[in-house]
């Protein structure tokens, strides 16, 4: 009924287990933050002066 010895499925059934608690971190991945910051006017002076220098115009609707 068994065709190898004992020992060798108890080693292979270890090592599946060891290898399995080795490759869980990869399941729980940390959650990527998300970083919020309020909008100042230097952005938007640096936005319109790039829209202004590659000639660049509104269309409208995007």
């Amino acid at each position: 009924m068994i065709d190898f010895p004992r020992w060798k499925y108890w080693l292979v059934g270890i090592a599946m287990v060891l290898g399995l608690l080795y490759a869980s971190p990869n399941a729980f991945r940390p959650q990527p933050a998300v970083q919020i910051a309020m909008p100042t006017s230097q952005y938007f002076q640096r936005g319109k002066s790039i829209m202004g220098t590659e000639g660049s115009r509104s269309r409208g609707k995007w």
